[in-house]
């Protein structure tokens, strides 16, 4: 058995499924009613919407299955997941990469597998959608044809999940999806005892800048800051989020407070090198002012996520006091 190598830009697209939470375990009848499609319409055994996780293969939906997950070193789906392309199986046996998989040699006894990828709104594959069977068999140009038809489907469901999660002015994530984020974060902090940090950021003196620019240059330029602190990110499992106003907050997973602190100098300088012109303020430059707070071992956690907020939230009023135009952490 070939194990499929992890995807080209597995953190971004790992992020993407954490973001959609396509491995929350709850089934969905979106997804439900396209898998009993691709079953009765093709004939199969075996339909599902498999999810490529980190470790594993979860079905987001499956029917004529009883089980919700397999291990991905053993998954058909992480193979179709490298290429654009439709992966079609037409006898397991006679593949080398699979004839000797566990669920070929074993129960379901997969023999024809057919999956098409699934991307989300980047682009990047999420999992496949699937018809498997016990048996050899082909797959029609027209079946092709219709699963490829219920693969767009599929992603245009995932493409409203991924709208009703952004900020409508900036792109970035929500404040909504920033309090569920950052909950789910803690409790994974909590359990493994991972640092966690946590930056809230500024933008210095904006309602002077919207009085004098105007709305419309005011929101231009919003959109430019948000976009710049996002793109400054580098690991898949950060996230940046638009709290409210000119306000933004940006989550740091298994993150220390001085790498976190390094994070923060750096969006600081960087959002200034955009030379973006601030005639009121007193560098004539538009400037963030950022504060952060981190939390490391058991004992902290039990203080609870709203202390690492208020904390944060602390620092950046003292950035702000102090001068803006600064970086601190508390």
């Amino acid at each position: 058995m070939l194990v499929a190598p992890s995807h080209p830009h597995e953190a971004s697209r790992q992020a993407i499924v954490d973001e959609l939470k396509l491995t929350d375990p709850a089934f969905e009848e979106s997804f439900d009613r396209i898998t009993r499609i691709i079953r009765y319409v093709l004939g199969v055994k075996i339909a599902t919407f498999s999810v490529v996780d980190a470790e594993r293969q979860f079905f987001k939906s499956v029917q004529g299955l009883d089980v919700r997950e397999t291990p991905r070193e053993v998954a058909f789906c992480a193979h179709t997941i490298l290429s654009d392309e439709m992966l079609v199986v037409p006898d397991a046996t006679a593949v080398i990469r699979f004839k000797d998989n566990p669920l070929v040699t074993g129960a379901p006894n997969v023999r024809f597998y057919a999956g098409v990828p699934v991307r989300g709104h980047n682009g990047l594959p999420v999992g496949a959608l699937c018809a498997i069977d016990d048996h050899p068999r082909q797959l029609m140009p027209e079946q092709q044809a219709l699963l490829l038809d219920l693969r767009e489907m599929l992603e245009e469901s995932l493409l409203l999940r991924s709208l009703s999660v952004k900020d409508t002015l900036t792109g970035l994530f929500n404040r909504r999806y920033f309090e569920e984020f950052f909950a789910r974060e803690w409790r994974r902090g909590y359990r493994s005892t991972l640092p966690l940090s946590l930056l809230k950021i500024d933008v210095d003196h904006f309602g002077a800048f919207n009085a004098m620019q105007g709305r419309q240059a005011g929101d231009r330029t919003l959109k430019l800051v948000a976009h710049h602190l996002s793109s400054q990110l580098r690991r898949g499992g950060d996230i940046a989020a638009r709290f409210e106003g000119e306000e933004f907050v940006i989550v740091l997973p298994e993150t220390t407070p001085s790498e976190a602190a390094g994070v923060a100098v750096h969006l600081r300088e960087s959002v200034q090198k955009l030379g973006i012109a601030h005639p009121s303020s007193p560098l004539q430059q538009l400037t963030i002012s950022v504060g952060g707070a981190s939390v490391e071992g058991r004992a902290n956690y039990l203080l609870g996520q709203d202390n690492l907020l208020a904390r944060a939230d602390a620092a950046l009023y003292e950035a702000k006091n102090g001068g803006r135009n600064r970086a601190l952490m508390r």
